[in-house]
């Protein structure tokens, strides 16, 4: 390759993809949160004001409204609890365990038969992503899996590749 070749092809390289890079804000909140509550210590040090007393007084009161919410919640439940029966209640948590196993039998199932899928099974060219269709996204976001889609550019062959949500 000569180097005219080269410049342009240097030209026509995509810009760096700044999806990834996170934004200050992002990067450095946990910085932010510090400081700010740092600053809030300081003031609240030095503050002998009617600042400090308002703010206690507002928390104060957002506590025992919220205590007097939950006992409120605690003392239905309680009451909801004493008329059901002990079959009822077994009933319910094994019910409700049978399902939370069959959904992860049927991730499991799915991740294990879509797993891998870079060329193209019958032509055997590499494939490209193509946008995912809504029920593919739905599925990906109940079973909590990661679903890219491909399409071949020889031939008309499509297909999905399903792995874990954390994979990469």
């Amino acid at each position: 390759m000569n180097i005219s070749e080269e410049k342009i092809r240097n030209q026509t390289k995509r810009p760096n993809n700044k999806r990834h890079e996170k934004s200050l804000l992002k990067e450095f909140s946990g910085e932010i949160m510090i400081g700010t509550l740092l600053f809030i210590i300081v003031l609240f040090i030095i503050e002998d004001s009617g600042i400090k007393n308002t703010i206690i007084q507002r928390i104060s009161f957002l506590s025992r409204s919220i205590e007097q919410r939950l006992i409120q919640v605690f003392d239905g439940s309680i009451a909801v609890i004493s008329k059901i029966g002990i079959g009822d209640m077994l009933g319910g948590i094994l019910g409700t365990a049978s399902v939370i196993i069959v959904f992860m039998r049927i991730r499991k199932k799915i991740i294990l038969r879509y797993n891998e899928l870079s060329y193209c099974p019958e032509c055997g060219e590499k494939l490209y992503l193509i946008h995912r269709s809504s029920p593919q996204r739905f599925v990906s976001k109940i079973f909590r899996l990661k679903m890219h889609r491909f399409k071949c550019k020889k031939c008309a062959f499509n297909g999905v590749r399903i792995r874990h949500f954390h994979s990469r």
